[in-house]
């Protein structure tokens, strides 16, 4: 185990781990009925700029990125939709939750500021802003796609 953690596999793993949970709640979450053939060539196509994005991106801290603040995004968006579902006013819930992920991802930078071991580096802060724009742009095309039938 000492090897696993001097020599950075662990967090591989780790990472990898995440990822293949959340693409499985993803997937799990969107398959709750039969798709269309408008959805499944919506999917396919975040899929593969997805796949496109991960590939070409050389570090993996970017890729880490674009998965936390995805999520987290992606999170926020669905509890402003909710929220504006209820009756409550929500005026543009994916801007917001865009805004309101990246600010998440300006904050953790700063800190990282405060932490002798880590790295403020504003690069950071425009994955995390891009991450949350694409992973709700890919909730909205979704979305259309789903109610494209309705």
């Amino acid at each position: 185990m000492a090897f696993l953690g001097n020599s950075g596999l662990l967090s591989v793993w780790a990472f990898l781990l995440g990822c293949l949970l959340v693409l499985t709640t993803a997937i799990s979450h969107g398959l709750r009925r039969r798709p269309s053939r408008v959805e499944v060539f919506v999917g396919a196509g975040i899929a593969a700029v997805y796949l496109l994005i991960f590939v070409r991106m050389s570090v993996a801290t970017e890729r880490s990125h674009l998965v936390e603040y995805g999520v987290v995004a992606i999170f926020m968006y669905e509890a402003f939709k909710e929220r504006a579902k209820g009756g409550r006013f929500v005026p543009l819930p994916g801007v917001i939750a865009i805004l309101a992920a990246g600010s998440v991802g300006v904050l953790d930078e700063f800190l990282q500021k405060l932490i002798p071991a880590r790295t403020f580096d504003p690069v950071d802060m425009m994955f995390n802003f891009g991450a949350a724009v694409l992973a709700v742009g890919a909730s909205a095309a979704l979305s259309w796609a789903r109610r494209r039938l309705s």
